[in-house]
């Protein structure tokens, strides 16, 4: 398996986990306006810590498209704009309370 492949799926990984770790806080929130504006306050966050992975797992997907070989492109392509949404939705969110649930210094 070539190594742009695995280094895609790797990157988009790690933005999972990072939007999840973004996103959790904003999840908990009981206020609607306030789950709002701290939604928009994470997507600007995001575009800051994710943002230059997210274009670099992008230029690995389109070398691994123009490669064609190892894992179809498609699901390299899913795996770009899945890795995010992933991340944010709240399965993802839920876990990451439960994982942390009982440990001091819990948000």
């Amino acid at each position: 398996m070539p190594v742009k492949d695995v280094c895609a799926l790797l990157l988009g990984l790690g933005i999972a986990i990072v939007a999840t770790l973004l996103a959790r806080q904003v999840r908990d929130e009981a206020d609607a306006s306030m789950r709002w504006e701290g939604g928009v306050a994470v997507g600007f966050a995001a575009l800051l810590y994710i943002g230059p992975f997210w274009i670099a797992q992008l230029v690995l997907t389109v070398l691994a498209t123009i490669d064609d070989s190892g894992i179809a492109s498609g699901w390299l392509w899913a795996w770009l704009f899945a890795a995010p949404a992933i991340g944010i939705s709240p399965p993802a969110t839920g876990l990451v309370r439960l994982l942390r649930r009982g440990r001091p210094g819990v948000d």
